[in-house]
């Protein structure tokens, strides 16, 4: 730690994770590469499936100034199989519909990403500024088959008909963006620091589909296609200042302002042989627009063994949203309290008391209306009047540092009002269900979470933490007298080695239980990871082996349970070595 002399922490501008969990890159910076006069940096990682991860950083210092310039670039192929099965409570004896739907979605991802940075001395203070830029090919292949089936009477099974329908599609995503930052520190005496950033952000995707249906025993044939375009523009800009008082403590402020714009618009044309002709025919375009003001004030004081800590957000938010002929727009202030009450008995046993009150803006993938076309019996898309989601959370924490485990116990209760969540709607019609985003009323959370962390040997550290909690969801406002409560459980354990020579490794699981949504629950999810490492030519290079899921046991199932059809699915993740 001695030798860090800061981490950056670089993400793709409006990143969506991979495969693996990896949506940027992180940097840590040695005070020996500052003291350099050129530095270099790269790495390169190749994985099963045609995944592949580069990249590099070269880095000039001057007297008074740093230029780094770097570039990544990956290349990763995945797919998973998929598969579910409807029932719908409606619907007189002899009715046809596609039950069960199985299939592959192999994705095809390619991104560049530049990026430079400076950072100068500047009036007695430091300033950085960066400039990067992204461009992503996205391409999904999507081979469905829908088998039909026939209802029979009040609580009798469906029963096969025979026919099958399949299903194939061609969507290719283009995502070209840049974002610049430009921000500057100072400190005046031993006793204040001021600091200022501005940023901007900006990219756009282009979408094209292509699908075509066809019926083998009937010889029908039918095609369809869907064209879209996103555009998404940012900007924010703050100042924070902050005063270390002589007597002991902190207190900072600052402002803040931002603004974000998501521009949308879709064209789907289909045959009209084409079942889902009337569903797959239309066009939306919406705009939505948000600008935010905000200002904080936050202090910390030691009192002798007792630390206390608190501060106050205030924000006003206009937020607008035009949507087809449609117009909506809403204006809105709220104050974020945050309290922190902490007693160190010994330096091995401390206890704090927290309370904070937080808020969760929509993601932009949650507020656009562009339906998602690859499953046309299946539909999803975005809702973009959802509104932010506000959470109430309450912890009493400890932690013992004993002679062979450090124990950190947790008790926490959380209250979220607006939960963004997804909601399933069917179309007894076209037997078709869609998927968007709504806002819950509530759900209350309470449970318990424990951390342990023990060196098992000089060569070994364990690390194992879970947590379990009990959820209530009310959601009377999407759909009456809907709700559902259940127990969610987590469960991770963390192993590093170091064999010496060189040589380490990491062997890891986790298990997660999501349980109860509003419309029925989220089954468990477990996943292991082993990673073997080995560093030579003095540290300076290092050469790693990883294995994600070697069980083969990543799964995720859904099983939805609603007043007017269920529907169990079923998505399993390729393993990888990489």
């Amino acid at each position: 730690a001695d030798a860090i002399e800061t981490i950056e922490v670089v993400t793709t501008p409006d990143a969506r994770y991979d495969a693996e969990g990896g949506a940027g890159v992180v940097n840590i910076i040695l005070k020996q590469e500052r003291e350099q006069a050129v530095s270099a940096f790269g790495s390169l990682t190749l994985g099963t499936g045609d995944k592949y991860t580069a990249f590099a950083s070269l880095a000039a210092n001057l007297s008074s100034v740093r230029i780094e310039g770097s570039y990544s670039y990956t290349l990763q192929n995945f797919g998973f199989d998929r598969d579910s099965w409807l029932v719908p409570h409606a619907g007189s004896p002899g009715t046809e519909y596609p039950g069960l739907v199985t299939g592959v979605r192999p994705v095809r991802t390619e991104t560049h990403a530049p990026r430079l940075t400076l950072e100068a001395d500047v009036l007695g203070g430091s300033m950085t500024a960066t400039l990067g830029g992204m461009l992503q090919q996205q391409r999904t292949l999507g081979d469905l088959s829908y088998d039909y089936f026939a209802r029979q009477g009040s609580g009798s099974e469906p029963v096969p008909t025979g026919q099958r329908e399949n299903r194939e599609t061609l969507q290719q995503d283009s995502t070209s963006g840049i974002d610049a930052s430009i921000g500057y520190r100072r400190r005046i005496g031993d006793e204040w620091t001021i600091s200022t950033d501005a940023r901007y952000l900006s990219n756009r995707t282009v979408s094209g589909l292509v699908g075509t249906m066809r019926v083998p025993s009937d010889g029908v044939m039918a095609s369809n296609s869907t064209t879209s375009s996103q555009q998404l523009d940012q900007a924010s800009v703050q100042a924070d200042a902050t005063w270390r008082i002589p007597s002991g403590g902190q207190l900072d402020m600052g402002l803040k302002g931002s603004w974000r714009q998501l521009r949308a618009d879709q064209t789907v044309r289909a045959d009209t042989t084409d079942p889902l002709a009337a569903v797959l025919t239309g066009t939306v375009a919406a705009t939505v627009t948000e600008d935010i003001w905000a200002a904080y004030i936050q202090a910390s004081l030691p009192l002798g063994a007792l630390q206390l800590s608190g501060g106050l957000r205030a924000e006003a938010t206009t937020f607008r949203v035009g949507y087809d002929t449609a117009a909506f727009r809403q204006e809105y202030w709220n104050l974020f309290p945050s309290l922190s009450i902490a007693y160190t008995f010994s330096p091995l046993y401390r206890m704090a008391l927290r309370y904070s009150r937080r808020i969760s803006r929509p993601s932009t993938n949650a507020l656009l209306p562009l339906v998602s076309l690859d499953d046309p019996y299946n539909l999803r898309s975005g809702t973009p009047t959802l509104q932010p989601e506000l959470v109430h959370s309450l912890e009493l924490g400890a932690t013992a540092v004993l002679p062979w485990v450090t124990v950190s116990p947790t008790l926490y209760w959380r209250w979220q009002s607006n939960v963004q969540a997804r909601y399933r709607t069917f179309d007894s019609i076209h037997s078709v269900t869609q998927l968007v985003f709504a806002n819950w009323d509530r759900m209350e959370t309470g449970g318990i979470e424990l951390l342990l962390q023990a060196p098992i040997s000089a060569r070994w550290r364990s690390t194992i933490g879970g947590s379990i909690a009990y959820q209530q969801i009310e959601a009377g406002s999407v759909q009456p007298g809907l709700s559902n409560r259940g127990w969610t459980a987590t469960l991770n354990w963390q192993n590093a080695f170091s064999f010496g020579g060189g040589w380490s490794a990491q062997l890891g699981y986790n298990l997660r239980r999501i349980g109860p949504i509003a419309q029925g629950s989220i089954g468990t999810i477990g996943a292991g990871e082993l990673a073997v490492r080995y560093e030579f030519l003095d540290g300076k290079a290092a050469v790693a082996l990883r294995v994600t899921d070697p069980l083969d046991e990543r799964v995720f199932t859904i099983a939805m349970r609603t007043a007017t059809f269920d529907q169990d699915l079923r998505f399993k993740r390729e393993s990888r070595i990489a």
